[in-house]
């Protein structure tokens, strides 16, 4: 039939368009149309004729009558991501559906920086930051100046279970929000230190924690604790708001110092790989605006699909290994124990600036 109509139509002809074949879901269509500036679509039974007037095999879909549902078009979920593990994309796409209400919360309002690995992690992957082109309408994105390049970089907000998915469908295995949100980009929720080993054995970077934990007990700020997801550990500390990046930074400064101190034959705080061999990189400087961390519950890239798991701080025992909290294991420790960082988001955070000169981060 579109064969007969391009004859029949003048290439002059600005009224009617003939558009290329589309398979796609009713309402991903109407939703593109909207977004290209069309009133709706015309929807005709496949089995009726063309006659002139009024019918019931064809209907008129406008924005005044027509109940849109954002709708996500999953691809590819055959495809292998973890070849030894046997884990596909279809795998990954049903955890994160599984746990959206609970993951949804540590990635609202904050901008994410994509990591996609469209082949799975033996695959290649790179980062995707502005977000230009077609979008869905219902994705929500935020341009921030960036200093560097001199222009604005447009990226996605995560604020609902299908834009989750609309990420997930891209290959971003894990989730790397900000540390701030739209709104307050300048002033950071958390304060972070990230233990992050080179070859040491994970009981050393516990027993780093538990004494930066010990630390920040005694000064009585509120800190939790979760798996990187990779071979470290990730320490956060709620703040107030309106703290400021900078401050963030000079208080997590002063405690790795003393940490440091603390331990000098296994951590380092040089920033060059190759001057830090086998120590734990105490790492103060993710504190800084646009800079990401991998979101609680959020899968990384790596052998057994590990998770990035909020602990206890009653689990970090000298036999605890991140390997544990996996894609397999998951699911089952978040029906046992719930969220165990629901209270980051929930409680007064903490005033920094009165702890960066405190006594307890001096010198003994």
């Amino acid at each position: 039939l579109k064969k007969i109509l391009k004859k029949l139509l003048k290439k002059e002809e600005s009224i009617l368009k003939i558009n290329k074949h589309v398979n796609k879901n009713g309402t991903l269509l109407f939703a593109e149309s909207l977004d290209r500036g069309a009133q709706g679509i015309l929807a005709k039974h496949s089995q009726s004729h063309y006659t002139p007037g009024t019918s019931k095999m064809w209907l008129q879909i406008e924005p005044e009558s027509a109940t849109l549902k954002n709708t996500v078009k999953l691809s590819h979920l055959e495809r292998v991501w973890w070849p030894e593990e046997g884990f596909t994309k279809g795998d990954i796409v049903a955890y994160y559906q599984e746990i959206a209400p609970l993951i949804i919360p540590y990635l609202v309002d904050r901008p994410q920086s994509l990591n996609r690995h469209p082949h799975g992690v033996h695959g290649e992957s790179f980062f995707h930051k502005n977000m230009v082109g077609y979008l869905p309408p219902w994705i929500q994105t935020h341009k921030v100046s960036s200093k560097s390049s001199g222009r604005s970089i447009n990226y996605l907000l995560c604020q609902d279970k299908e834009s989750l998915l609309y990420m997930i469908n891209m290959g971003c295995i894990e989730l790397n929000p900000w540390l701030s949100r739209v709104g307050s980009l300048e002033y950071p929720d958390f304060c972070v230190i990230d233990l992050d080993p080179d070859d040491n054995p994970f009981s050393q970077v516990v027993e780093v924690a538990l004494k930066t934990h010990e630390i920040l007990n005694h000064l009585s700020i509120p800190n939790f604790c979760k798996t990187s997801g990779a071979t470290g550990l990730h320490i956060v500390i709620p703040l107030t708001p309106n703290t400021p990046f900078e401050e963030s930074r000079l208080f997590a400064w002063s405690v790795v110092q003393k940490i440091q101190k603390i331990f000098p034959r296994i951590t380092s705080i040089e920033r060059t790989p190759s001057k830090r061999r086998h120590k734990i990189y105490l790492d103060f400087l993710q504190n800084r605006k646009s800079q990401t961390l991998a979101a609680p519950y959020c899968i990384r890239p790596r052998k057994l699909a590990t998770v990035s798991t909020p602990l206890a701080w009653s689990e970090l025992t000298p036999s605890l290994h991140p390997s544990a909290f996996n894609l397999r294991t998951i699911s089952q420790r978040i029906a046992e124990k719930g969220d165990l960082w629901q209270e980051t988001i929930k409680i007064q955070g903490v005033e920094l600036k009165n702890f960066v000169e405190s006594s307890a981060l001096k010198d003994d």
